[in-house]
């Protein structure tokens, strides 16, 4: 439920109000992200100021680098404030669009800047400098992206659509599909899906580990309840710093429980280096306490062609 802010007494509320005026665009980014986690009513026509706010950051998506822009956030964080105290949604007709993969945003720059001489070219890294360093500041990992973005802004390349917050959803129609596309095709075996309760149930997400990178990836949906699901399994993650606890099995494969409830453990599996399907066993344990899963331990086999 959403709540009044009083900054004098949380440390934490007081640091993501003070982010919204950051200079960084991804920490405004985080800070509408992190006040709509705390359910703060009151930062709401803070929030709203930021819907104006173009400037791009990145994420994650998957395995994916994303672009997106500060005010989708803020967009998002409203929404979500604004379902939990039942307020019709009043932000008018918005400028929205999906995120952009950075090397989508890195090919088109470069097919761009092909065809403009070089006066043109020096003109538009000057603007691009401007921006980046008075309401972006990227880090290393992120300029190139963030620069190739905001280039294409500049020329005017960025498509967006008009739309307006549906009452009964609390989404766009491109916030509505995404989120239909987005757990739509397979991923790396083994995988957890992470399921809604409605019937049929949706898949809200899936939790993996690619071969090649060490982290775990957290690939869930945009929507609310999507966003729940992964902020729900990223804190069971969190447990312990760099461990996961092994969840002891009974004969039939299910999780054995003490007196008091709380699961009979056997050790502690490391986040980086165990087998991936292990930790998702003891995962699911603790994922099944609250939502619906499928544990997917390996791909299917294709069934068997007959003769002709």
């Amino acid at each position: 439920m959403a709540r009044a802010s009083n900054t004098r007494q949380d440390p934490a509320l007081e640091r993501a109000m003070a982010m919204l005026d950051s200079p960084v665009s991804v920490h405004r980014a985080m800070a509408a992200r992190e006040l709509a986690r705390m359910g703060i009513g009151g930062a709401i026509p803070r929030l709203k100021s930021l819907l104006e706010d173009s400037s791009p950051y990145t994420f994650r998506h998957g395995s994916t680098l994303m672009l997106a822009e500060v005010r989708s956030a803020a967009l998002v964080a409203l929404e979500q404030l604004y379902r939990q105290v039942g307020l019709r949604p009043d932000f008018g007709l918005l400028n929205v669009r999906k995120a952009m993969p950075a090397i989508q945003a890195a090919a088109m720059y470069r097919d761009a800047v092909a065809a403009m001489s070089k006066e043109n070219r020096d003109t538009l890294s000057r603007e691009i400098d401007a921006i980046l360093s008075s309401r972006i500041r990227p880090d290393v990992s992120s300029r190139d992206a963030l620069r190739a973005y905001v280039a294409l802004q500049n020329l005017g390349l960025v498509e967006y659509s008009l739309e307006q917050v549906d009452p009964d959803t609390y989404l766009t129609p491109t916030q509505a599909a995404v989120s239909a596309t987005q757990t739509r095709n397979e991923r790396p075996f083994p995988h957890l899906r992470v399921l809604s309760d409605a019937v049929p149930p949706t898949i809200l997400g899936y939790v993996y580990k690619l071969p090649e990178q060490r982290r775990w990836i957290l690939d869930f949906a945009e929507d609310p309840q999507a966003r729940r699901a992964a902020a729900f399994v990223r804190s069971l993650l969190r447990m312990e710093r760099d461990t996961f606890p092994g969840v002891r099995r009974d004969i039939q494969g299910q999780p054995i429980t003490s007196a008091d409830g709380s699961f009979v453990l056997y050790g502690s599996l490391a986040l980086e280096s165990c087998d991936p399907a292990e930790l998702l066993r003891s995962l699911e344990a603790f994922v099944r306490r609250r939502y619906p899963y499928s544990l997917v331990q390996q791909e299917p086999t294709p069934p068997a062609q007959g003769k002709s």
